[in-house]
């Protein structure tokens, strides 16, 4: 009798627990530097419907803009990049977000020259913004080498991570010469991110 309650209590738990990034058609999914499930974005990605699996999304997106690593002598690819990266989102509109993105500023950060996830996220505990429509996007400098899981094969990220003081979102955008290229990323990742922010939202 106890094994039958405790295998209708596995099946329930297991029925009941979010669906975290799936594998579907056009979904690429990447395993970051702990071995969590983390999408990523690639120029070229054909569109794909999404749908909805329960979880949050961030109803008031508020973004604010990290430039890791050695930006001194690129002050205005940076302006582009900030101007470039809040767009209408086809993905962020079906999801039901009527209140546009804000931009809470942007913020120096230094950084080694090899990066991977756990450095940023290392790199975002240290920062002050906390708030539940908070959402990070990284622009990784020309002289930091980032990965993730050990890969350089994407042209963004999301993901998401528990800090001590509080939940903390983030996109992550490697660098590249083309300010246009880092922006497309930056934008399609953090429309991701607003509907998908824990991985069992829209996607």
């Amino acid at each position: 009798m106890k094994t039958i309650v405790v295998l209708s209590a596995v099946l329930l738990c297991a029925q009941q627990s979010p669906r975290i990034l799936e594998e579907r058609p056009g979904l690429r999914v990447a395993l970051d530097d702990d071995g969590g499930r983390v999408e990523t974005f690639h120029r070229g990605d054909a569109p794909r419907a999404i749908e909805y699996h329960g979880g949050p999304v961030i109803k008031a997106p508020l973004v604010q803009f990290v430039f890791l690593g050695d930006w001194s002598r690129l002050d205005a690819m940076k302006r582009t990049l900030e101007r470039g990266v809040i767009r209408d989102d086809a993905d962020v509109t079906r999801a039901g977000i009527t209140r546009p993105t804000t931009v809470a500023g942007s913020r120096d950060v230094a950084a080694p020259k090899t990066v991977n996830d756990l450095h940023v996220r290392t790199a975002l505990a240290s920062l002050p913004l906390r708030d539940p429509n908070a959402i990070f996007v990284v622009f990784v400098a020309p002289s930091v080498h980032a990965t993730l899981g050990g890969s350089t094969d994407f042209d963004s990220y999301h993901s998401q991570f528990h800090a001590d003081d509080g939940h903390v979102r983030y996109v992550v955008v490697p660098f590249n010469s083309d300010a246009k290229v880092m922006s497309d990323g930056a934008a399609k990742s953090l429309a991701r991110a607003i509907v998908n922010p824990d991985g069992d939202g829209w996607y």
